[in-house]
């Protein structure tokens, strides 16, 4: 399975949803483990099973396509196992970066110039092959987008001053000043290597298109929006070892009983943001077990401050004052996976004095 680098981090500062993940049957053998060989991931099994098809539930209905103008795991979870990073998170040691479709890499003294060699080889699944001109176009579109399009992670990369092809299999990142986050920024889970052709065919914009060719471990299979995608093994992929399952299939969950409900009953193996009184039964049902996490997302309702009453100041005020939060929360805590909260997580010592 690839690496969990592609694995979202969600930023926000209004509410903290505690999503509950059921897992069924999934073997030992589909964990990473820490690199060898050029950054090469494996199981740590010494005879790891192949084949098998992991079936995914949660939220995943994409209203957009193009994984560098999202940051939803409506996208995230169907999509990322399509496509690679240049380099990733350590799946087992979150706190090191570790290589991808770079197999290695170096920083200048100065820390101005980011150096990174590419694989040899690899191919996306049009079966073109990978170049540096391709990584320059993804980080443009990223770094540098054209009018009308997002770009979340664009800040990320504010000290970019250019990112250019050196070589067939080389490229540069040069800095205006030194970042010392910049390689886990470039390992973020969204910041996925496309084709350049593919960019340039679409105008740099693929919102729209639901299907384009990634170098993943998966490639795509068929797409019924708002139901189910399902990928298929990639037989060419760069990492001879990955991945071991056969296919992924992701279906779109709602949130909170209806996803809760498809694991407790075993159509799917994996579920994502279950609501409490599944978490609970699934507890006590052998074979299954859940975990929680904590990702800082904001939840609200947004109201339209051009249309009246909103656009009066005193009302928005007035309902500030009048609603009571914390009861609001409480009154859907059992059918929805949400914890009120602020900037401090309440994983964190400090959460009690606030």
């Amino acid at each position: 399975m690839k690496s969990w680098s592609h694995v979202p981090i969600l930023s926000g500062c209004l509410a903290l949803l505690v999503w509950s993940s059921l897992i069924l049957g999934v073997p030992t053998a589909l964990l990473a483990t820490e690199p060898t060989d050029a950054g090469l991931l494996k199981a740590p099994d010494t005879s790891p099973k192949r084949d098998g098809i992991l079936r995914w539930g949660g939220l995943s209905n994409s209203t957009l396509y193009d994984l560098h103008q999202t940051g939803t795991i409506a996208n995230m979870g169907p999509q990322a196992p399509m496509y690679d990073l240049l380099v990733q998170v350590d799946p087992v040691n979150w706190q090191q970066v570790i290589p991808d479709l770079a197999k290695s890499w170096k920083i200048s003294a100065d820390g101005l110039t980011y150096t990174f060699y590419l694989r040899e080889g690899v191919k996306f699944h049009d079966g073109a092959p990978l170049t540096a001109e391709d990584v320059v176009a993804s980080f443009n579109h990223i770094i540098f987008p054209p009018v009308g399009v997002l770009s979340p992670r664009q800040g990320l990369f504010d000290a970019v001053k250019e990112v250019v092809a050196t070589g067939p299999l080389t490229v540069e990142f040069r800095l205006q000043e030194p970042r010392g986050y910049l390689l886990r920024g470039l390992a973020a889970g969204f910041n996925v290597i496309m084709r350049k052709q593919t960019l340039e065919e679409n105008q740099y914009d693929l919102r729209r298109v639901p299907v384009y060719p990634g170098t993943g471990p998966f490639r795509h299979k068929s797409l019924e929006p708002g139901v189910v995608r399902k990928l298929e093994r990639n037989p060419d992929y760069w990492n001879p070892v990955l991945p071991y399952l056969d296919g992924i299939e992701v279906y779109h969950l709602d949130v909170g009983p209806k996803t809760g409900a498809a694991c407790l009953a075993h159509t799917v193996d994996f579920c994502f943001a279950i609501d409490p009184i599944s978490e609970k039964k699934a507890k006590n049902i052998k074979g299954l077990h859940t975990a929680r996490i904590f990702p800082h997302a904001p939840h609200g309702l947004w109201f339209n401050l051009n249309k009246k009453p909103f656009d009066d100041v005193r009302v928005r005020r007035a309902m500030n004052l009048v609603l009571d939060k914390e009861a609001i929360t409480e009154a859907v805590q059992e059918m929805f996976p949400v914890v009120r909260t602020g900037w401090v997580l309440s994983t964190d010592p400090e959460f009690d004095e606030y």
